[in-house]
C-alpha cells in the first residue's frame, strides 16, 4: 500500500467512526446493540443539558402558577368587598324606605296649606229651604272630602259631614253640608248669611 492509500483508508475510518459517535449521541439506535441486549446509554451531557432545561422550564410554570394563583386570590377578594358593600347598600336602602314610610303617615310631616273654604248648608226647619253660606280659611293636608267630618264654627263646637265638594271659581273649594237640624240664631252666631 502506498502512503495515499493508507491515508485515504484512515481518512474513511475516521469519518465512519465520527458518524457512529454522532449517532449515537443523537440518539439514534443501533441494530446491532438492540439485537445483542445493549443499549448505549445517552451522553452526559445531552443527561444536563435536559436537566437543566427541566428546571429551566420548571422554574417557568411555578412562577407562572403563581402569578395565576394571586390574580385569583384578588379577584376573590375584590368579589367578597364588593359582596359586602351591596349588603351594607342593601340595609341602608331598607332603613331609609322605612323611615320614609313612616314620615309619609306621620301627622307630624303633614305640611298644612291655607285653604279657602265655602260652607253650604240648609236649615231642616225653614221650608223655604234657603242657603246659608260662610267663607272661612283653614289649613289643611289636603282638601276636604265627601264625608269628611268638619266644624262649622272657629271654636269647633260643632261638625257636620261633608256631602258634596266642588270647585269656585275663585279657586276656593266649596262644601256642601245638605239639610241639618239647626236653628237661625246659632248659624247666625258661627259667622252664616242666609241667601235672601
Amino acid at each position: 500500500m502506498t502512503p495515499t492509500q493508507v491515508h485515504g483508508t484512515t481518512t474513511r475510518r475516521r469519518r465512519a467512526f465520527n458518524r457512529f459517535k454522532a449517532r449515537r449521541g443523537s440518539g439514534h439506535r443501533n441494530p446491532a446493540c438492540e439485537a445483542a441486549g445493549r443499549v448505549p446509554p445517552a451522553p452526559a451531557a445531552a443527561h444536563a443539558s435536559a436537566g437543566s432545561l427541566g428546571r429551566r422550564n420548571g422554574g417557568g410554570l411555578e412562577h407562572v402558577a403563581k402569578a395565576e394563583t394571586d390574580k385569583l386570590l384578588e379577584l376573590l377578594q375584590s368579589n367578597t368587598d364588593l359582596t359586602l358593600q351591596d349588603k351594607q347598600l342593601t340595609e341602608q336602602v331598607a332603613t331609609l324606605s322605612d323611615a320614609s314610610a313612616h314620615a309619609s303617615v306621620s301627622p307630624s310631616s303633614y305640611t298644612l296649606l291655607p285653604v279657602r273654604l265655602h260652607l253650604l248648608l240648609r236649615l231642616e226647619a225653614d221650608p223655604a229651604k234657603r242657603v246659608w253660606r260662610r267663607t272661612v280659611e283653614r289649613r289643611y293636608a289636603s282638601v276636604p272630602r265627601a264625608g269628611d267630618r268638619l266644624f262649622l264654627d272657629d271654636e269647633e263646637t260643632e261638625a257636620h259631614a261633608v256631602k258634596r265638594v266642588t270647585w269656585s271659581n275663585d279657586g276656593g273649594v266649596k262644601l256642601g253640608f245638605g239639610t241639618i237640624e239647626d236653628v237661625d240664631e246659632r248659624l247666625l252666631g258661627f259667622g252664616f248669611l242666609r241667601d235672601d
